[in-house]
């Protein structure tokens, strides 16, 4: 009777660490797929906006949009490291967020030139610029920095590429991982 409850007591452990194991695995994977749709709504609101044609009223609606996407997608980011169910995928993790924290950098500033336009004209905005120019250069030097980090990880890893081309498409993933330099901003992030 004793050998009977080991025996269970262990096939209910080793069936209750792989069942966790599955869990984490799809838990990531769900998160992966949320972090990424809701950059990608964030990538679609930014790009709807322009100065020339639109009221700064429009252009402030939808910056302030692609921010809150931008900020699910950090919360989804942020779930999937706390779950990832290996270092790989958690270092995939920490790069994808701080990506959309710098981006999101970029968002503020052009937030505030608009607001800046808005307020108290064109000759605010040019001194906007002007004192925004090396804030952007570092923003750009960082996501650079960390879109090389993210390729190397990628190639580095084929278990890691297969489950973003499982979760996201290789399509997706091809632009995910675009060099710096051949990239533009709405392929690389």
């Amino acid at each position: 009777m004793a050998l009977i409850a080991v025996v269970l007591i262990v096939i209910l452990g080793v069936g209750g660490y792989f069942g966790y194991e599955e869990y984490r695995s799809m838990s990531y994977n769900d998160n992966l797929k949320k972090s990424d749709d809701s950059w990608r709504s964030a990538k679609s609101a930014i790009l709807q906006t322009d100065i020339e044609t639109k009221s700064y009223d429009t252009n402030i609606e939808h910056i302030k949009a692609a921010m809150n996407s931008t900020d699910q997608a950090i919360n989804h980011t942020q779930e999937m490291i706390d779950i990832a169910p290996d270092n790989a995928t958690r270092e995939f993790g920490n790069i994808r967020i701080q990506q959309y924290r710098e981006s999101k950098k970029i968002m503020e500033l052009y937030l505030r030139l608009v607001e800046d336009l808005q307020s108290s004209g064109i000759w605010s905005a040019y001194a906007t610029v002007d004192t925004m120019e090396k804030e952007m250069d570092s923003i750009n030097a960082n996501l650079d920095s960390l879109q090389l980090q993210l390729i190397e990880l990628i190639e580095s890893n084929p278990d890691l590429k297969s489950r973003l081309n499982n979760v996201l498409g290789e399509g997706r993933v091809n632009d995910m991982s675009s060099q710096p330099g051949n990239a533009t901003f709405e392929k690389i992030i």
